[in-house]
Order: C-alpha cells, then structure tokens, then sequence
C-alpha cells in the first residue's frame, strides 16, 4: 500500500476514495482519484499554498435551464491571504474543446460572477510521467522527517549554485551526513528537485543559499 495514502470507506462505487495526510494542514484530505492525490503533493511542496482543504463545497448552477451539481477539489490558502479553488483534471482532457467550454462556463458565471472567488484548473498527466507529481510522492516520506535548519544551511553554505545528486550524496559524506539527510534538503527546499525526470544520481539541482 501507499506509504502516504490510506484507503478509506468508499461512498461511491464509481469514484474510489483516498485518504493523504497533509502535513500543512495537519489533517486527512480526501482525495477522489491518483490525480487529486499528486495534486495535495504539489501543494505541500508550493510555498506559497498556507493552506487548504479537498471536496470543500458543492454549487449549484443553472445552465440550458437545468440545474446542475458542481463540487470543487479544493479550496486553497496562498501566503497573499487570498483563495482559490482548485479542478483537477487529466492534461489531455482539459486540451479537449468541450472540457475546456463547461469549465469555462463555470469559471465566469458561477466563480468570478457569484463566489467572487477563481476556479482555476490544475492538468496532471495522465500516462503516469508527471515527473514533478512523482518526484514529490519519493520526496514527502522525507519532508515528514524532522531536519535541523542549522545542520541544512552548514551543509549547502559550500556548494556552488548547481549540483548533481551524486554530487550532494558525496558532499554530505564528508560533512558526516547520511544520504537520507541530502534527501531531506532536497525535501526541504535547500535544493531543488528535477520536472523533466525522475529524480537520480545525475540529477542537476539548484542550491539555494541562505
């Protein structure tokens, strides 16, 4: 099983339910698919997302006079003070015109005209190489594990600008850090993570000084 998700009871048989501890809120969020779960992860690795919630709330609208149902996927906090919601969606769907014209129509005359609040549409690929989705589902064991700040500025105070994961391995070697620990600045945000590949030894990362 999933080290960061649990199954939960399902109340749908079409939609399964997942269940992903969010370390920023302290909390179990449901998540309705694998999407919606990479989803959370982008968000606990966004610095600038304080906060937020999944299936928050549901709407009504009305549209070719009938009405319909609409539930977001979150609702999220950012550091500004301000919120948003959240529609997570296969990449290849939201390129498709009648995906695009329904979301659309719910963007402008249920959220900016009613909620006064913007929905925005989160694409996450479907075909599973999502390289930064995957990339933060290895690296959130690791932000969970308690890291030093002080320990994490001496470690990268002598790196250049650039490094490669073997690079930062052998670096924390001789400084007497354990691998898990380079992990954990990558976790951290003391270096940055690849988008265009998983994560390996020849990774290129930034450093970022404090």
């Amino acid at each position: 099983m999933n080290p960061l998700a649990r199954q939960l009871e399902k109340c749908s048989r079409v939609k399964e339910s997942i269940g992903f501890y969010s370390l920023k809120t302290k909390k179990v969020q449901k998540c309705e698919s694998r999407k919606e779960l990479y989803a959370c992860l982008l968000r606990e690795f966004d610095r600038n997302v304080v906060s937020y919630l999944t299936q928050p709330q549901s709407f009504g609208y009305v549209i070719d006079g009938k009405t319909r149902r609409y539930t977001p996927d979150a609702l999220v906090k950012t550091s500004d003070g301000k919120y948003h919601y959240e529609e997570v969606k296969p990449t290849s769907d939201l390129e498709k015109p009648h995906v695009r014209e329904k979301y659309s129509y719910i963007q402008q005359e249920v959220f900016e005209k009613e909620i006064q609040r913007p929905l925005y549409l989160v694409g996450i690929d479907e075909q599973g190489d999502d390289f930064t989705a995957k990339n933060c589902e290895y690296l959130y064991p690791f932000l969970q594990l308690s890291l030093n700040e002080n320990e994490a500025n001496q470690a990268v105070q002598d790196l250049g600008s650039t490094v490669s994961l073997k690079e930062l391995f052998e670096h924390c070697s001789t400084k007497r850090h354990s691998r898990e620990f380079a992990i954990q600045l990558i976790a951290n945000g003391f270096c940055s993570f690849p988008t265009h590949e998983f994560i390996n030894p020849n990774s290129t990362l930034e450093v970022f000084h404090v």
